[in-house]
């Protein structure tokens, strides 16, 4: 997974999930809402950004908006921790 910058917007986009691509939109604190191009998905998810004392981010965890999401895109039930950034 990888958060970038397109057209002034953020991207969170899923390399292993082609169909998991979508903008961030921020919702409070260090929390952000998902919202999936493919609209089909209904899984817009929040996630939440978990900083460390120095404000790099130290882990990142996702949760369904909506109980009604397809209970394959197990999401919620995953940590994120960063890796090495690749070099531009």
């Amino acid at each position: 997974m990888a958060i970038r910058e397109e057209n002034e917007r953020l991207v969170l986009r899923f390399s292993r999930t082609p169909m998991l691509v979508g903008e961030l939109e921020h919702w409070q604190d260090d929390t952000f809402v998902v919202r999936w191009r493919d609209r089909d998905l209904n899984a817009d998810a929040f996630v939440t950004f978990s900083p460390k004392p120095d404000g790099t981010i130290g882990r990142m965890t996702m949760q369904a908006v909506s109980p009604s999401t397809d209970e394959r895109l197990d999401f919620q039930d995953l940590t994120f921790v960063p890796v090495a950034q690749a070099k531009k």
